[in-house]
């Protein structure tokens, strides 16, 4: 399920001019990218590394295999992440119009919602979240 309102703005080479790229666009780039980073590196290296995803005992699984395995499984997390963070932000706009939360310039409206809930279901959002530096 795709949500239009969630697009990424690209730009051409020259990074003047620029287009609107669906989100699962933009997540299929990315893992592409990861992809043809890794072929890349492979063939420098002269290892013989599975596709990100996959299980063949006969390439080398090694860090940096395993590393970029581990990025293609969070960027393709991001096809369910996106559209979630969009309704949260959706319910915060709605939650401030009803007087339940106060969003100042520079909030965040998914993370006001995601507070608001966890507080009236008496959870913490820093123990619940697990802050990210």
């Amino acid at each position: 399920m795709g949500y239009p309102d969630l697009a990424v703005f690209t730009t051409d080479k020259s990074g003047i001019g620029g287009q609107l790229m669906s989100y699962e666009k933009a997540i299929e780039q990315g893992v592409e990218l990861l992809k043809l980073c890794q072929q890349l590196q492979s063939e420098k290296d002269g290892v013989d590394r599975p596709d990100p995803g996959v299980i063949d005992r006969t390439k080398t699984l090694d860090e940096f295999a395993i590393r970029v395995s581990d990025s293609v499984t969070y960027m393709t997390s991001l096809y369910t992440l996106l559209p979630m963070r969009m309704r949260l932000a959706n319910l915060g706009r709605e939650l401030e119009k009803q007087g339940k939360i106060r969003a100042d310039f520079g909030d965040d409206y998914a993370q006001a919602a995601l507070e608001y809930v966890l507080a009236e279901h008496g959870a913490s959002a820093p123990s619940a979240l697990g802050k990210h530096s």
